[in-house]
């Protein structure tokens, strides 16, 4: 009696079942004992049967009981398992604690998730029992993909399945992505999160978890295919009792924020999970998006996958299944608010079901809509839900559009309801647009509004929106659909509710700047050491951050350039404060990053940057922007009460405050480029390892008495950055080919050592691997669209490779000698390989042989296709250059006769009407790929020539040499631009990077190493050169931001005038060009050659306008002015001297001359308004007012 009392109720009425159980058995024997033997003799096969009845009788009791008992320890069993899910790991040396990344919010029962229901009871029914069917079945395929539209329950089934196999002690791991939420959006974290889950499944998987993590503690924050091998594979295998079936869930691939990596993640689940020991199932969920169904058809997951789409099951079960759901939730809300079992009735129900027409999402915003308890209105809500006529054709959203429309009306009050709606759309935009969701507080700490006023203007939103009662929980919207109609104007056709992206990225943009520009400051955590300290030495740094920096100024310091990059390049505020934040916030804006573990985000922010930055304003206006930001930024400090440390900083930095802002953004990618190991390690590294080595530039400049004071003595340094982007160190012999990917995110390389690497192009990092060849890897090859690599070697194969995952896919072979170059197709389905044998073989991806291009008598070492596809050049030992058909393979000519020697390297240009080729006599060869006409020779290099690359405008060519140099050219003209050194061997490959301008270069060497290079960097010292002959004109554009030359080479030329980068040749004069100018607005060029003036658009570069001026002779200064005429009657109207006349030049009329005093050598010259001040050789000077009273307009045109 006494242990009733600590006993559950249920135990207790067993207790008692049991004893009562018991007692009527006892007394049925007690029965049959009494008998006479007279009686058993007669009664013996009933007595039997009655004895029989109660041995069962007693199993059944016993059974019963015992079940009981085996259900509490199934739920002991769940509960311990979930207290090691919630607190994770004790032992602090416990390497699953301080070395595994672990998503905790991500998985199916996470608190801090946003509520998913699971299926309501009876619906979903034969889909749900086909998925469990599915898990048990020992010949079903370990893959099932739940494939359905925006809005129809896949996320509710996914909770539906994980919370079932839980129940059952089946659920080993789960990973329910978000694309609000920055660490529930990025891949690198799902099979880190999953082996740690996993860990706290089993006790056997932990120990062997926990022991890979220790023997390769960097397959924690390795590549996907690594972290699957190390992390689960590997440990999983050497387990011997583990359980029998291992369910895994993963929810919402769509919402991944890496696309490729979400195909890599499907191909390294595909070849590994049929691998594992265990019968492991994977649960998978997604829209169907591209990216995901076209893994979905690759045959290998194919193989080993099973699909359900749900857009594809009848209608009538998902409406039905609707139905049950709306009429048990409808009715519990009439019962609880009401008072009404009964209400609503049936029909209105019907009617909810049908405007849902299969979309859960409907059902569940209607539902919260209609019970929302901040109105306890729900009869009136109904009534409006129902007077919507549901939408027949067109949009399959246009009845939840109206939903979503009628909860945001709802939500204005009765008073002051315009200024209420501004405010909510300029939070909603917030919440919308953000990367990483924000709590309420976080929000108006970012945004500047006063503490507590966006609660208040979310409160009636519940329906759409989680809002935590706790204002530090981000505030999150429950469905995706949400999201994507606010943004979509087709769908949101209200002006007050629409969020347009670009006006709402340029107010967070802002927000993320203002914000930066008066918090952030240097050693922000006050960290007392003074010496270098590894960031992950400091104590409670975790911590420190939240408290010194906080969520809100964290979120600004990551994602500021994400938002600057969709935002109004226009916005004048913008650019202020982007002017302040990189002349004096930069390097503090690094420390936050460093310290916070988020330093790889920095390259990604200054490029955007630097793309969505305009030098228009910097050479007249910095200084006055400067000054409207600093008073935009003392606003901003009183709100968060730092002006005197605001002012200081200003005072200190007014002498620092010119530099211009693209200038800055350069520096800063160059000196992450060079230190970012070192700052990563350790923030203080910023100012005592890197700063003080990098070059004199204009970030120098603007940080030396700013940040490193006169304590610390700087050495002697360089006045410029040099061209050497990083060195990429990993292989242990001779570089020979390299290669960037298209979407330019990877570089390939092969090598002597026998493998392929993996790089990361922006950081420089290994990414992996490729192992497979037995001998050197003479050349790799991207193809087009990026999924495979393609490499030949001296083994005498060509290799091809899953570019994503580093997977071997098949091997071609044929040849009988070395293949010394591979090339893909344009269209990616046809391989060229040339090799030792002489030969060209062309093979199909598929790993089929097409033919055999037989023609040369000596080792092919290049071969190449051209841009359409339909011609294959191939370079020789035998001293030719090949073209060939590469359809039928017939051989089209032969290039040769220029040069004696060994062709090593071909390449079409990208316009495909040239072929360039390197060769052992020191010269690059350049042929019309047409007529086979040889166009000119290059010459500068001083030994053999071993690459040649065209660059991906045609303008340029660079050259890799055993001189152990990459020149670099102009294509048109064969100048030489410039030397690349830095190799200290033969450098056996040149590539350039794939975007517009070509703007860095890969080379790799025999020296081990591959260079990135700066294709621009010597027009960074602002010595533009391109001309191949005299440049008799030069003029700035009138914002300062171009330069525009004319030059005896027939040629206008436009440069940057920031950067020294040559924008844009214009060809069109058949003469020397004398003279050039810019219009007064910039939006035109004019140049003037002997025989015709032509006018340019500066931003199209497309011919406005040629006008011939046969009789006309040019100054002998070459020189033209060019000036507004605002008092002309057409304010389209330029003035322009040369010689001794002024030309009328308007941009909608023909042009107008008037002819000045003879004065035979005008010298200089003036236009101030309608006045022409010029000075002859003479010594004369003349002034002419050129105002509309004065000048007759009636002049005649000239033809």
């Amino acid at each position: 009696e006494n242990d009733k009392k600590d006993n559950s109720p249920d135990l207790n009425t067993r207790i008692s079942k049991l004893t009562s159980d018991i007692e009527k058995m006892v007394e049925s024997c007690a029965e049959l004992r009494s008998q006479s033997s007279v009686s058993k003799f007669f009664t013996h096969e009933d007595n039997a049967n009655a004895i029989k009845g109660i041995n069962e009788s007693i199993g059944r009791a016993i059974r019963m009981f015992q079940g009981g008992t085996v259900s509490i320890e199934q739920k002991i069993t769940r509960m311990g398992r979930h207290l090691d899910r919630l607190t994770g790991p004790h032992d602090p040396n416990d390497p699953l604690s301080v070395l595994l990344p672990y998503v905790a919010d991500a998985r199916h029962d996470s608190s801090s998730r946003i509520v998913i229901t699971r299926c309501f009871e009876g619906t979903r029914s034969d889909l749900l029992e086909q998925i469990f069917k599915w898990a048990d079945d020992t010949d079903a395929k370990p893959i099932y993909w739940l494939c359905g539209l925006a809005g129809i329950g896949k996320s509710t089934i996914a909770q539906t399945v994980a919370e079932r196999f839980d129940r059952q002690g089946m659920l080993g791991a789960s990973f329910f992505f978000s694309r609000d939420v920055a660490q529930r959006s990025n891949p690198l974290l799902v099979f880190t999160t999953l082996s740690y889950s996993l860990a706290l499944y089993n006790k056997s998987f932990r120990s062997s978890i926990s022991a890979s993590i220790q023997e390769n503690p960097q397959a924690c924050k390795a590549m996907l295919q690594t972290q699957m091998e190390r992390l689960i594979a590997k440990p999983l295998h050497g387990v011997k009792d583990g359980p029998s079936t291992v369910v895994i869930v993963i929810d919402a691939l769509d919402e991944c924020s890496n696309e490729p990596l979400v195909q890599e993640m499907m191909v390294v689940l595909a070849s590994t999970i049929p691998k594992l020991p265990f019968r492991t199932r994977v649960f998978l969920t997604s829209r169907p998006d591209i990216h995901i169904r076209s893994r979905f058809h690759d045959p290998i997951m194919m193989s080993v996958s099973e699909k359900s789409f749900l857009h594809d099951i009848d209608i009538t079960i998902v409406q039905h299944d609707i139905g049950l759901y709306l009429s048990h939730q409808l009715r519990k809300i009439g019962e609880e608010m009401l008072g009404d079992k009964n209400w609503p009735a049936q029909p209105d129900v019907d009617s909810i079901t049908e405007k849902a027409k299969g979309l859960f999402m409907y059902a569940s915003a209607s539902v919260a809509y209609i019970g929302d308890r901040e109105y306890y209105q729900p009869k009136e809500r109904l009534k409006q839900l129902l007077a919507h006529e549901s939408a027949h054709g067109g949009s399959p959203f246009a009845d939840i559009d109206k939903l979503y429309c009628d909860i945001l009306r709802s939500s204005l009050p009765k008073l002051g309801t315009w200024a209420f709606a501004s405010r909510l759309q300029s939070i909603l935009g917030v919440i919308v647009l953000l990367q990483d969701p924000l709590s309420a507080s976080s929000m108006e700490k970012l945004m500047a509004l006063e503490e507590g006023s966006i609660r208040p203007i979310l409160s009636r939103l519940h329906a759409v929106l989680s809002i935590p009662e706790d204002s530090d929980e981000p505030v999150q919207v429950f469905h995706q659909s949400f999201l994507d109609w606010m943004v979509d104007p087709d769908r949101c056709n209200e002006s007050w509710l629409f969020i347009d992206p670009q006006i709402n990225h340029t107010q967070l943009a802002l927000h993320c700047l203002n914000l930066m520009n008066s918090c952030l400051r240097r050693n922000i955590c006050d960290i007392t050491q003074n010496h270098v300290i590894p960031n992950a030495d400091i104590p409670n740094l975790s911590a420190m951050l939240v408290e010194k920096v906080g969520f809100h100024l964290l979120y600004a310091c990551r994602f500021w350039a994400i938002h600057l990059r969709h935002a109004h390049t226009e916005n004048e505020f913008l650019r202020n404060a982007l002017a302040v934040f990189v002349n004096t916030k930069m390097m503090y804006w690094l420390e936050a990053l460093s310290l916070s573990g988020r330093l790889d985000s920095a390259l990604s922010s200054l490029k955007y940057a630097t793309e969505w930055y305009q030098p228009r304003m910097e050479s007249k206006s910095l200084k006055r922007i400067v000054r409207q930001s600093m008073a935009l930024l003392l606003i901003t400090a009183e709100k968060f009460g730092v002006v005197q440390p605001l002012l200081q900083s200003m005072e200190r930095n007014s002498t620092a405050m010119h530099k211009p802002v693209s200038s800055l953004l350069y520096d800063c990618r160059w000196l992450l480029s060079h230190y970012f190991r070192p700052i990563s390690i350790s923030a203080s590294n910023i100012y005592l390892s890197a700063l003080p080595f990098i070059p004199n530039c204009d970030l120098f400049q603007t940080v030396e008495s700013i940040i490193l004071g006169s304590s610390i003595k700087l050495p002697k340094r360089e006045e410029a950055w040099g061209n050497n982007l990083a060195v990429l160190r990993g292989h242990s012999n001779s570089v020979l080919s390299v290669c960037f990917s298209p979407d330019r995110s990877q570089i390939a390389t092969g090598s002597h050592d026998h493998t392929v690497r993996l790089w990361n192009s922006t950081t420089g990092v290994h990414v992996r691997t490729l192992e497979g060849h037995s001998n050197s890897v003479m050349s790799v090859c991207f193809s087009p669209e990026g999924s495979y690599i393609a490499s030949g070697s001296h083994d005498d194969m060509v290799c091809l490779w899953d570019s994503t995952t580093g997977a071997h896919i098949r091997t071609l072979e044929g040849h009988s000698n070395s293949v010394l170059s591979v090339c893909f197709s344009p269209e990616g389905y046809k391989i060229a390989s040339g090799s030792h044998d002489h030969t060209v073989r062309l093979w199909s991806t598929t790993g089929a042989h097409i033919k055999t291009l037989g023609g040369h008598s000596d080792s092919v070492w290049s071969v190449c296709f051209s841009p359409d596809g339909s011609k294959i050049a191939s370079g020789s030992h035998d001293r030719r250059v090949c073209l060939w058909d590469s359809t039928t393979g017939a051989h089209i000519r032969t290039l040769e006769g220029y040069s004696q020697d060994w062709v090593w390297s071909v390449c079409f240009s990208p316009d495909g009407s040239k072929v360039a080729s390197g060769s052992d006599d020191h010269m690059l060869h350049l042929w019309d790929s047409t007529t086979g006409a040889h166009i000119r020779t290059l010459a500068g290099h001083s030994n053999s020539v071993l690459s040649v690359c065209f660059s991906p405008d045609g303008s340029r060519i660079a050259s890799g040499s055993r001189d152990h140099t990459v020149n670099l050219w102009v294509s048109k003209t064969g100048a030489h631009i410039r030397t690349l050194k830095g190799h200290s061997d033969w450098v056996r490959s040149v590539c350039f990077f794939p975007d517009s301008d070509g703007s860095m270069i890969a080379s790799g060497s025999d020296d081990h190493m591959v260079h990135l290079w700066d294709s621009t960097t010597e027009a960074h010292i602002r010595s533009p050169e391109g001309h191949s002959d005299s440049v008799w004109s030069v003029c700035f554009s009138p914002d300062g931001s171009k330069i525009a030359s004319g030059s005896h080479d027939c040629r206008v030329c436009l440069w940057d005038s920031t950067t020294g980068a040559h924008i844009k040749t214009l060809e069109g004069h058949s003469n020397s060009v004398q003279s050039v100018c810019f219009s007064p607005d910039g939006s035109m060029v004019i140049s003037k050659a002997e025989g015709c003036s032509i006018t340019w658009d500066s931003k199209t570069f497309q011919q406005v306008q040629v006008d011939p001026f046969d009789s006309w002779q040019a100054s002998p200064n070459k020189q033209a002015a060019l000036t507004k005429n605002s008092s002309q009657p057409n304010p389209n109207t330029f003035m322009i001297l040369e010689n001794q006349s002024v030309i009328f030049h308007s941009t909608t009329r023909s042009k107008y001359v008037l002819s000045l005093l003879p004065f035979p050598d005008i010298s200089a010259h003036a236009f101030h308004n309608n006045w022409l001040v010029v000075g002859t050789r003479r010594g004369q000077v003349q002034v002419y007012d050129l105002s509309p009273a004065v000048i007759n307009l009636s002049m005649p045109a000239v033809s």
